[in-house]
């Protein structure tokens, strides 16, 4: 496993934002970074496309949303948002697609067919415990959706806006492709499912493209991620095998070409690395009280802490990755890595 140290990491983002973007005068969009074009698509209405070559961990865009509605939203609700908003982008939100024709009020079809949440979403189908902001913006609306995207979405509350991350280097020319919101470890016909309902639309990504065999090994790798996802948590107790199922969970999205959640795995890791030290220097205290020098024949039997500061400086590389070194995410693993014993 290679890492690239934390001390580094800011550095090479730095200088992946060497193009800025800048907020575009009464209006919730921030102007385009010279990295993609809006343009039509084969299959799906239009697309974003690269206009060169992008790094993983390329922050590609910037926006900040139009309109922001939890789950009880209604027409009148989105009206009231938009009133406040000047005509032009009142204008350029009617002009959105409308996935739900005349099965919905307009309003609402717009929003329905083109927001994304505003908050991290799990990977598995869950029942929400609280109600959820989505946000509808403007060119983040002309993206396309994929069950394999090469870029993450993160909200910055704080800022009140999203950023669009590279997480795979993108080729010039290449769609660039954001999640939705599906639930990732689900199976084609669920996520299939899920995006219809709740979208409007029938995925036909790459991913949801794949027929025969490959689409049944697609499948079982999903499920074993989502096995893996709901397990890990009743691991505690148990180190090894917590460790075990996260560096599986890894695997397992590398095999699938799944670049979302490796932050998430590698945390967890890190966690069950430490349950690991802590059991055995528990351990060599015990031992090295009661038999002397028997501490020393414990050594290479379970993970040290050099081990767990890799897997906690992986987290962070994914992170910085993911949503850039400035997020919160970042930031709080940096924190960890400052706390760690070298």
């Amino acid at each position: 496993m290679q890492v690239t140290s934390p001390s580094l990491v800011p550095t090479l983002h730095q200088k992946m934002q060497s193009s800025q973007v800048s907020p575009s005068s009464n209006s919730g969009i921030m102007q385009l970074l010279p990295s993609f074009r809006i343009a039509p698509t084969h299959r799906h209405g239009q697309g974003a496309f690269a206009t060169k070559p992008i790094s993983i961990g390329e922050l590609i865009h910037v926006e900040a949303p139009l309109v922001i509605q939890d789950d009880m939203r209604s027409a009148q609700s989105i009206l009231s948002s938009l009133c406040v908003q000047p005509t032009t982008l009142t204008q350029a939100y009617l002009n959105l697609h409308n996935a739900f024709g005349d099965g919905m009020e307009p309003l609402l079809g717009i929003f329905n067919s083109n927001c994304i949440p505003l908050a991290p979403v799990e990977p598995v189908p869950t029942v929400p415990d609280s109600i959820l902001e989505h946000g509808v913006f403007l060119q983040l609306a002309r993206f396309n959706n994929s069950c394999n995207p090469n870029t993450s979405l993160t909200w910055d509350e704080r800022r009140s806006r999203i950023t669009v991350h590279a997480i795979q280097p993108i080729s010039a020319g290449a769609e660039i492709t954001i999640s939705y919101g599906q639930p990732m470890f689900a199976v084609k016909s669920d996520r299939r499912d899920y995006l219809q309902r709740t979208m409007g639309f029938l995925c036909t990504c790459s991913c949801c493209s794949l027929t025969g065999e490959a689409s049944s090994v697609s499948d079982a790798r999903r499920t074993e991620l989502w096995r893996l996802f709901k397990a890990v948590p009743f691991l505690g107790h148990d180190g090894s095998a917590g460790l075990r199922a996260a560096t599986q969970a890894l695997q397992t999205l590398q095999t699938e070409g799944l670049h979302l959640y490796q932050d998430s795995f590698a945390f967890e890791a890190y966690q069950f690395c430490m349950l690991l030290c802590n059991a055995t220097q528990a351990e060599q205290r015990a031992t090295a009280t009661s038999i002397p020098g028997g501490h020393q024949t414990l050594a290479g039997r379970t993970p040290t802490i050099v081990h767990a500061r890799q897997w906690l400086e992986r987290a962070y590389q994914w992170k910085v990755i993911a949503s850039g070194c400035e997020s919160d995410g970042a930031t709080f693993f940096a924190q960890m890595l400052a706390q760690l014993p070298l």
